[in-house]
């Protein structure tokens, strides 16, 4: 499993950390938003890892759908990552 994070997302990069992801390095020049090109922190989660967390991850997923689906969330994505242009 992987994730791409803004480098100024400390509140998903904390996230990942703590659901013991590793970071990989960094994509650079990754996404377009706001005018930009902006870099992208890669980080992942090998399956042997996922086995030994998956109850840990299952508990946070569930959260985290929850957290979504509060007034503002979409709002807030938007914000922080923009719209991607293909």
């Amino acid at each position: 499993m992987s994730a791409a994070i803004g480098p100024d997302n400390a509140r998903s990069i904390a996230l990942v950390a703590k659901l013991g992801f590793s970071r990989e390095g960094v994509l650079r020049d990754h996404v377009f938003m706001n005018g930009a090109w902006r870099d992208s922190l890669l980080y992942s989660l090998l399956a042997p890892e996922w086995q030994e967390n998956n109850v840990r991850l299952q508990r946070a997923t569930e959260a985290f759908n929850a957290a979504i689906s509060r007034p503002g969330i979409a709002e807030s994505f938007d914000r922080d990552f923009g719209k991607k242009s293909h």
